[in-house]
């Protein structure tokens, strides 16, 4: 027989049973050296199989409760006693925490029996039957009497894994769920028991992706070259923190193949914290833009968080490169006064400080665009920059810009003294609208007049996009406008204002004589006295000049 093996320091990783732990060493470069122990002279009953082909032995689940509430995550000292080789050469041993001798409390409390069979035995031997005689004498733990408590010693375990759909429509989205990590496939894939029904159920994390642990390659999907770089350390990062451990699970949806997605809350101390985001902050996994958009929260401080990684190489971003992209991050507040609203999504701000007019574009949407003389306008356009008018024009503004895009070259212009815009400055703005703060780009998306960007993850984006995510939602559940599945609005348009339909113009001169007052629009200052101005209820656009009034004329393009 062996002589028992020195005094180790470790952590219990693992509790597989009410006798058997996974102890884990020190870190050293990687995932650290781990060790199984069965508590030695003990037997605790046997937990049946997930599939339902075994049952519960009668108390199983609670003996195993038991002893993961009491260690798990816990620094302990350890050594193996002796091993079996007659059943796989498993390793026996003794768990001290703080002086404690682990198996000692388990026999004493009752959760396992002391097993007399065998020449080797624990070094506590006799310490442990004393326990165990005290604890049946008492009726504790695995020795109650009590027919209540025999009859409910034995787990109802379902037969099948929950499926996604059915679990979602069952709790609802972003509903927390109490359950138990039973198993880490890879760093953001987990099996999870769910409490009180006991159902099992595979868990992805919403929003990231972790280095798989079953690289494939072929055609067929034959296995490849193992797993991806990192991942055995974002699986291990995974374990140290939720395996075994009692979390709370925030459903966030399902994928095409029904595989359940959502966020995982682990407790650390006196903190609950997230696994999806402390993967993407220690460089374990990277974010899923296909699952980032099905939450309700967070996102955001996914990409954040990713960033800040990039920036760092950790992880899986170690030796990562920048790609060359057409956008950069701008940092720059000021407050104007909007004088020109182009589209729903761009306007013209003149800035209160350097009394400069600034060009600003609403921050990760896409309105329909304007026409111009060549082209009609897209589909909804128009009631996107009247509702964009109404809110803005005229009005004292905040604009936070956030990132510029390079545009992509266009053909020479016609007239070469006009300046070309080779970039646009993309921004949110905000508003005063009753008395309260308002995000224009939210308001335009809510009413369903512009579409939300979905950038790629490299990309820039607006600092509220959650919100725009949100606010799309809610507009295409209103069907609103873009997303009523209705045709858009037919505009009649008559611009009478070129010099060639100035004999159309005059047309329309008696009938404004006759309506008196008329609302319009300045769609453009030609000069101080002559206005191109837009009358919604005749369709028309004219050229206005105020009687008796007369400016000085805009510089030709040849002289200042």
């Amino acid at each position: 027989m062996a002589p028992p093996s020195q005094w180790l320091r470790g952590t219990v990783k693992a509790v597989h049973s009410g006798d058997t732990l996974l102890v884990m060493g020190a870190a050293a470069g990687g995932p650290p050296p781990e060790k199984t122990l069965i508590l030695s002279s003990l037997k605790a009953p046997k937990l049946g199989r997930r599939d339902g082909a075994t049952k519960d032995e009668p108390f199983a689940w609670e003996s195993r409760e038991f002893l993961r509430k009491k260690c798990i995550g816990k620094e302990c000292v350890f050594r193996t006693d002796y091993r079996v080789e007659q059943i796989g050469n498993r390793e026996f041993g003794s768990v001290f925490m703080d002086k404690e001798n682990v198996a000692l409390t388990v026999a004493a409390n009752g959760w396992a029996k002391v097993n007399p069979v065998g020449t080797q035995k624990s070094p506590y031997f006799d310490d442990l039957q004393q326990a165990e005689k005290a604890a049946v004498e008492k009726g504790t733990g695995m020795w109650n009497k009590d027919p209540a408590a025999l009859e409910a010693a034995v787990r109802d375990l379902p037969t099948e894994d929950l499926a996604g759909m059915e679990l979602l429509a069952r709790v609802g989205k972003g509903k927390p769920l109490s359950g138990i990590v039973e198993g880490v496939l890879n760093g953001s894939l987990l099996r999870v028991t769910l409490l009180p029904t006991f159902n099992s159920a595979l868990v992805a994390l919403a929003g990231v992706q972790a280095p798989s642990m079953n690289r494939r390659s072929g055609e067929n999907g034959a296995a490849g070259e193992g797993p991806e770089p990192f991942a055995l350390q974002a699986r291990h990062f995974s374990e140290v923190r939720a395996l075994h451990r009692e979390v709370r699970i925030v459903l966030e949806g399902v994928d095409k193949y029904n595989n359940l997605f959502g966020n995982v809350l682990y407790p650390q101390g006196e903190e609950v914290m997230d696994l999806a985001q402390q993967l993407v902050q220690h460089g374990m996994a990277k974010c899923a833009e296909w699952s980032l958009n099905m939450m309700t929260q967070g996102a955001t401080k996914l990409r954040e968080l990713e960033r800040t990684s990039k920036q760092k190489r950790e992880g899986i971003w170690t030796g990562y490169v920048p790609p060359v992209t057409n956008t950069a991050k701008l940092s720059d507040k000021f407050t104007g006064v909007v004088i020109e609203v182009v589209s729903g999504d761009c306007v013209i701000v003149m800035d209160k400080a350097s009394r400069t007019e600034r060009r600003v574009t609403l921050s990760s949407l896409r309105a329909p665009r304007m026409g111009t003389r060549d082209r009609k306008p897209d589909g909804w356009a128009p009631e996107a920059k009247e509702f964009t008018r109404k809110l803005l024009i005229g009005k004292e503004v905040s604009v936070n810009m956030e990132y510029t895009r390079k545009l992509q070259p266009q053909a020479p212009v016609a007239n070469p003294s006009q300046p070309v815009r080779d970039m646009m400055a993309f921004g949110n703005i905000m508003v005063k609208e009753k008395g309260e703060e308002v995000q224009v780009a939210e308001q335009v998306v809510k009413n369903g007049l512009a579409s939300v960007v979905r950038h790629r993850t490299d990309e820039e984006r607006s600092s509220i996009y959650d919100k725009l995510l949100e606010a799309e939602e809610e507009a295409k559940k209103a069907r609103k406008n873009l997303h009523s599945g209705k045709e858009a609005p037919m505009h009649r348009l008559n611009d009478v204002s070129l010099p060639q339909n100035s004999s159309r113009a005059k047309q329309y001169l008696p009938s404004f004589k006759r309506s008196g007052k008329m609302t319009a629009i300045c769609e453009y200052v030609i000069s101080g006295h002559r206005l191109k101005l837009f009358i919604p209820k005749e369709g028309a656009t004219i050229v206005f000049a105020p009687s008796g009034v007369r400016a000085p004329s805009r510089p030709s393009q040849d002289r200042k």
